[in-house]
């Protein structure tokens, strides 16, 4: 059985997350023509040329996805309304991004050894946009690689030794950005409960795309320990506008690893969704709907900060776009 085992010990790394305050991730930090400069000099000019067209869209997208609103209704009063801002939940906020993280955390919370892999890409072979556009199909097709191996090796040893038995291989794993020089995506997976893995050349002949780096994990929280991933600020931002366009996910797990389901509580009535303030196609904003629909006081969801009134109107108007104040994260 051609295997290596990975001797170096590798204690849980502490995630060092720091919690922001502010709710949203700013877009002023996101400049389409100044940012990253280092990232944009390394492509060609028509990848660099279609690159400024994802990010230009991905900002549009930003802009109205900021302005939208999920109206809720009280369950236990009916004259209150709950509004919810899907863009503080979503993946491409700070305050969304963090959730996801404390999620995966919650998921995942059983400690175990395994083996770690990071999968590159090499910018010599394959360009930026190739390597957003293909990091799915070929993180597929390697798990589904390991899988075959791993089904083959027990082949093995079932027809020399008699006894039955069925390669089960599980795993989970991370999207994250290459920060220093390419801003190139790359994949962590964890396989929880493996001590031996092919050999590294092996290994990057089944990824086929760049370096493989290997190293054995003992006792890490395997939810803690992924998510800290999710959140490394620049990285993360650079590389949001191709996921968008992409449709990337950030993280995915087999079926079969240990998960905490969650039970998820049916409080709310949903109403409809707006905008915060303006009125844009089919959609009405936060007064229209709640007026329309006998709602007298409209918080905002988790907070509990009061943001319109059918009295008052919205409630402090200066800082209505302030979303930080909004959101509890």
């Amino acid at each position: 059985m051609d295997i290596i085992y990975q001797k170096s010990d590798v204690n849980q790394e502490q995630s060092d997350l720091k919690q922001e305050n502010r709710g949203f991730s700013s877009l002023e930090c996101f400049s389409i023509d100044n940012s990253n400069n280092l990232y944009l000099s390394r492509v060609s000019d028509r990848d660099r040329n279609e690159i400024r067209e994802i990010q230009k869209d991905y900002k549009a997208y930003i802009e109205n996805l900021k302005e939208e609103v999920i109206l809720l209704r009280d369950y236990e009063d009916s004259s209150v309304g709950v509004a919810l801002f899907p863009y503080s939940f979503s993946r491409y906020s700070k305050s969304g991004q963090r959730k996801i993280a404390r999620s995966l955390q919650a998921r995942f919370p059983a400690n175990t050894d395994g083996i770690f892999l990071t999968l590159t890409f090499d910018p010599k072979r394959f360009s930026m946009l190739d390597a957003y556009q293909t990091v799915t199909k070929r993180l597929s097709e390697f798990i589904s690689k390991v899988k075959t191996y791993a089904q083959r090796e027990v082949e093995k040893q079932v027809k020399n030794t008699g006894i039955k038995a069925k390669a089960k291989v599980e795993y989970i794993w991370v999207l994250e950005i290459q920060t220093k020089t390419t801003g190139y995506p790359h994949v962590h997976v964890f396989f929880p409960n493996l001590k031996h893995l092919l050999p590294q050349k092996q290994i990057e002949k089944l990824w086929g795309a760049g370096y493989v780096f290997i190293k054995y994990l003992r006792g890490v929280q395997i939810g803690a320990y992924m998510s800290k991933y999710l959140t490394k600020g620049q990285g993360l931002e650079w590389g949001l506008p191709f996921m968008w366009r992409f449709k990337l996910r950030m993280y995915g797990s087999s079926g079969g690893i240990q998960k905490v389901r969650r039970i998820k509580s049916g409080r709310y009535e949903f109403i409809g969704s707006c905008y915060y303030h303006s009125v844009g196609g089919s959609k009405g904003n936060i007064e229209a709907l709640a007026v329309g629909n006998n709602i007298k006081v409209v918080r905002a969801f988790g907070s509990g900060k009061i943001i319109f009134t059918i009295e008052d109107g919205y409630i402090n108007e200066e800082t209505s776009n302030d979303y930080s104040l909004l959101v509890p994260f």
